[in-house]
């Protein structure tokens, strides 16, 4: 059965659908699905296969990587990410460097070489595109952090969320947003599932995304894109996507079941 947002109506798993509905007296706000920012390595095998760590191997080439890719995690409830009570255990936490400077296209730049540092880059790419819900910075932060051969701009996750957005939310430019609407991003989760080599990451990152229009909504939200090192920091790597994975809210049992760590940033 094709996955659902709040409203009863089917919604691809590859796009960002915030179904903001305006409700002539309450003014709801709706949202339909945020999906989770997965920076992930998996060796290959069905949802929920054990990590295995190869980021001592050297490089295996695009047939392992694409296998890994192609893994997926666990799945979670349809409605796992929205707020829900806490899970009774605390969850395993995961440390991401800090932002060492600002790169192009105004994203935070200069992370660690590491699967952490890939995590953090590919976490200040989803923040700057979906805090600024703009077209123009859309294809800026699309020509900077997307090397060659990776996704097309109208094939990237990122630019349906954008359109999406912008599609369901009234505003006088049809662009961006202005400035009676709000997107804040936070990353909460993260998860490093595998390496190829030194200069290949595919890891995960849980974000709470915020929107405001007439009244304010949170739900949580992932994406997966390949990371690879190229000119002395981390871009989105060539290859076809690595599989979808769903929201969930930070703290759950659902965010535990499904390999999430929480975000902690370093000091």
């Amino acid at each position: 059965m094709a996955a659902q947002d709040i409203t009863g109506e089917p919604w691809p798993r590859w796009r960002l659908v915030l179904g903001l509905t305006a409700v002539a007296i309450a003014g709801l706000l709706l949202f339909g699905g945020l999906v989770a920012t997965m920076l992930a390595l998996l060796v290959p095998g069905t949802a929920g296969t054990e990590r295995v760590d190869v980021s001592a191997a050297e490089p295996s080439g695009d047939e392992r990587r694409n296998a890994i890719a192609a893994s997926s995690l666990p799945a979670v409830p349809r409605d796992a990410k929205w707020p829900h009570a806490p899970a009774a255990v605390v969850p395993p936490e995961i440390t991401i460097p800090v932002s060492a400077s600002t790169g192009p296209a105004g994203v935070a730049a200069g992370f660690l070489r590491s699967p952490e540092g890939a995590v953090g880059q590919l976490a200040a790419i989803e923040v700057r595109v979906l805090e600024a819900m703009s077209i123009p910075v859309l294809n800026q932060v699309h020509s900077a952090w997307v090397a060659p051969g990776g996704p097309e701009l109208a094939a990237w996750e990122m630019s349906a969320n954008v359109q999406a957005f912008l599609g369901a939310v009234p505003h006088e430019a049809p662009e961006r947003i202005d400035d009676t609407t709000t997107v804040t991003v936070v990353p909460v989760g993260a998860q490093v599932r595998g390496t190829d080599g030194q200069d290949w990451v595919l890891a995960c990152v849980m974000v709470e995304v915020r929107a405001t229009v007439a009244t304010d909504a949170r739900m949580a939200y992932g994406h997966c894109a390949r990371m690879v090192w190229a000119n002395d920091r981390w871009l989105i790597a060539p290859g076809v996507p690595p599989a979808a994975v769903d929201g969930a809210w930070p703290g759950t049992q659902a965010f535990i079941d499904a390999g999430w760590k929480t975000w902690r940033q370093a000091s």
